[in-house]
């Protein structure tokens, strides 16, 4: 698991949806699972300015095992393609472990067009937020801010 330092989140992309304190009646926390440093870092960093506890995974098999360590909190996955599992099988397979979890899935170049990506979501049947393009801190936050309401 790694932890990152505060940098400035990345809002400017989308003035109106910037990173803010999120109003729930716990610290929402939230798995990062990508293979890219940046997923892990910038974005756990930038989640973190909102009030999230944040935990990272740089594989599939180290954020299942995050996932079922039961006396871990961990209300939202949000996870990226890796080389051998694209996220929506990560997705499911968390599932399994954590049927109460939301989903921020990063569409990456997973080989998975956006139909049959969006049907693939659809049918693990909980509550999801796909994003289609770059993540960034703010893009992060939004979506974890959407699933959880505030």
């Amino acid at each position: 698991m790694e932890h990152a330092q505060s940098p400035t989140p990345d809002t400017a992309d989308h003035p109106a949806s910037s990173p803010r304190r999120l109003a729930t009646r716990h610290r929402t926390s939230v798995l990062i699972a990508s293979r890219l440093a940046y997923d892990r870092l910038l974005v756990a960093s930038g989640l973190r300015t909102t009030g999230c506890l944040v935990a990272t995974a740089r594989t599939p098999q180290e954020a299942l095992a995050l996932l079922a360590d039961r006396g871990r909190s961990v209300d939202v996955l949000l996870t990226t393609d890796f080389a051998l599992m694209n996220g929506v099988s990560l997705a499911a397979q968390a599932l399994l472990v954590r049927p109460e979890l939301r989903l921020i899935v990063v569409r990456a170049a997973s080989g998975l067009g956006l139909t049959e990506l969006r049907s693939a979501l659809e049918e693990l049947d909980c509550p999801h937020v796909l994003l289609q393009s770059a993540l960034t801190p703010a893009r992060a936050a939004t979506a974890v801010h959407h699933l959880v309401g505030a």
